[in-house]
């Protein structure tokens, strides 16, 4: 049954905040330390928030959308998913190109206590900085 929840509060949380761009949500999903995998976004709930912030603004149409039910196992979610946006705003010190950016993540989460606790990715980098015009 937990596993469930696990799943149903990461599709919640990644809409809320991914979706709906709304960063106050992070403080409702997220456990404030927060472990992050990821080199270009720092540990702790705070650092999230602001990397989020940047990307929101970076793509302010950004999205995601699951291509295939995120699963669970114990206490760890895996989300498949494509990103999608429009680089309108410079970001990571690359300039906005105002290009279409379209790439696929897969996202797996530790859930604690009801709050996304850790995350890792495998994301397709290589796509996402050669649309942005980074290559």
């Amino acid at each position: 049954m937990q596993e469930k929840e696990n799943v149903e509060l990461v599709a919640k949380a990644l809409g809320v905040v991914l979706n709906g761009h709304n960063l106050t949500a992070i403080d409702q999903y997220w456990n404030e330390g927060y472990i992050q995998h990821n080199p270009m976004a720092k540990t702790g709930r705070e650092p999230f928030k602001e990397f989020a912030r940047g990307w929101i603004n970076a793509m302010p149409d950004l999205k995601w959308e699951p291509i295939l039910q995120p699963v669970g196992s114990g206490d760890q979610v895996w989300a498949y998913g494509k990103y999608t946006g429009t680089f309108k705003n410079d970001w990571m010190g690359i300039k906005a190109n105002g290009k279409s950016i379209s790439f696929t993540a897969v996202d797996i989460f530790r859930v604690e206590k009801g709050r996304i606790a850790e995350h890792w990715d495998v994301t397709d980098l290589k796509t996402m900085f050669d649309q942005m015009g980074a290559s």
